[in-house]
């Protein structure tokens, strides 16, 4: 798990802590991956059922697709749980409102 995450599937409450290890059917994986918070070593493959040469994933074909977007770099903010790099952050917030302040006082002939 990437961050903690409180889900209610089938009138069960699930709750998943980061660093622990879950064992639980393949659609509460799709759940915790629509959701963002699976960790990607969950999205490798791995040996399932007796048949040595049987490999799954546990996801839908339609979340295979997206795969690879499914990276540490679309997760969350433990913090806020604003999606990482979807807008500024806030020191990229402030050097922008301080370049705008410079340059309307560059334009009203004042030295910024």
């Amino acid at each position: 798990m990437l961050r903690r995450y409180v889900a209610d599937v089938s009138d069960q409450k699930l709750i998943f802590e980061p660093g622990r290890e879950y064992y639980e059917p393949a659609d509460i994986k799709r759940i915790l991956f629509e959701a963002g918070v699976l960790d990607p070593v969950c999205l490798e493959k791995f040996h399932s059922g007796t048949d040595t040469g049987t490999f799954d994933s546990g996801l839908h074909p339609m979340q295979l697709g997206r795969k690879e977007d499914y990276a540490a770099e679309h997760s969350f903010c433990p913090l806020c749980e604003h999606h990482l790099n979807t807008r500024p952050n806030a020191a990229q917030f402030h050097l922008a409102a301080r370049e705008f302040e410079v340059a309307a006082l560059e334009n009203a002939g004042l030295p910024g």
